[in-house]
């Protein structure tokens, strides 16, 4: 990566595991870091990410409208209602990449995640600000 200066980078849920793995492998590329609920460990992972681990995708990665509502009731506290053509457009968009995206979490789950505790520890490293927020409704 050729980044001109180092970034502000946020992350929730899942994504803020995966923020903070990019931080740690590089390092000088962030300036500081926000974890929203990052995955724990083992011992405290969710069904989701439990079905996640073994390969099953579809309530991150919905394919159907109703595996896109039944995201929502998992993923959500409060309930939006979306319109039917929200629904379609959202899913015609990302069928087109969805092979990649279930890749990049296969690949996550498979040589990243068994050392998230390491890659956790490794935060303390950093030289930049980190602020880590963790909620008791987080599913991912």
């Amino acid at each position: 990566m050729e980044l001109i200066e180092p970034m502000c980078i946020v992350g929730a849920s899942m994504g803020a595991s995966v923020v903070g793995m990019f931080a740690v492998k590089y390092p000088n590329y962030v300036k500081m870091l926000c974890l929203l609920a990052p995955i724990g460990n083992e011992e405290s992972e969710t069904d989701l990410i439990r079905q996640l681990r073994t390969g099953v995708y579809n309530t991150l990665l919905p394919e159907t409208p109703e595996e896109f509502h039944h995201m929502i009731y998992v993923l959500t506290t409060t309930r939006p209602s979306f319109p039917r053509v929200f629904v379609n457009g959202f899913l015609h968009l990302s069928l087109q990449l969805i092979k990649e995206h279930k890749k990049v979490i296969a690949s996550l789950f498979e040589n990243e995640y068994p050392q998230l505790e390491q890659h956790y520890e490794k935060l303390r490293q950093l030289n930049c600000p980190v602020l880590i927020l963790w909620g008791r409704q987080d599913q991912v």
